[in-house]
């Protein structure tokens, strides 16, 4: 039996090998997901058309799904499933009181959503968005890790 690979070459599969199981976090102060918020809504001003029509489809897939997720790590970097889960788990654990926040804001803002019938996602899913871009960059040391190559 072979053991080429085509999709990862040799050299790629020794290098994953050799990177940690989970990536190292930074302890994070309580305030921190204020911090993000805050940065996610400039980025949400500096492009709101883009943000608005990102926030608009999400609405219209709402309507028909009922799960929306996403795990930074896999789309920033070439890592697997079990590694951006098990890396997660450990910065929740790690950042209990900024993460209580955290999800304090995104059950809050995700209600005030509904209460707009979901129109008001229209704003709150691009900026817990990018918000989210922002608390894994603070939060998650993944630079052990190759950047992913979106091509």
């Amino acid at each position: 039996m072979s053991t080429d690979d085509p999709v990862r070459p040799e050299s790629d599969r020794s290098a994953q090998s050799a990177l940690p199981f989970l990536a190292p976090c930074r302890p994070l102060h309580a305030s921190a997901p204020l911090r993000w918020i805050r940065k996610g809504w400039a980025d949400f001003r500096r492009a709101p058309g883009a943000s608005l029509g990102y926030g608009i489809v999400i609405v219209v897939l709402s309507w028909l799904v009922t799960g929306i997720g996403l795990r930074p790590m896999i789309c920033d970097r070439d890592a697997d499933a079990v590694t951006a889960i098990v890396t997660s788990v450990n910065a929740v654990l790690r950042n209990k009181p900024a993460m209580a926040v955290w999800v304090t804001l995104i059950v809050g803002l995700t209600a005030v959503g509904f209460a707009t019938a979901l129109l008001g996602l229209a704003v709150i899913i691009p900026l817990l968005g990018y918000a989210t871009w922002h608390g894994y960059l603070e939060t998650i040391d993944a630079g052990a890790w190759p950047v992913n190559d979106p091509g």
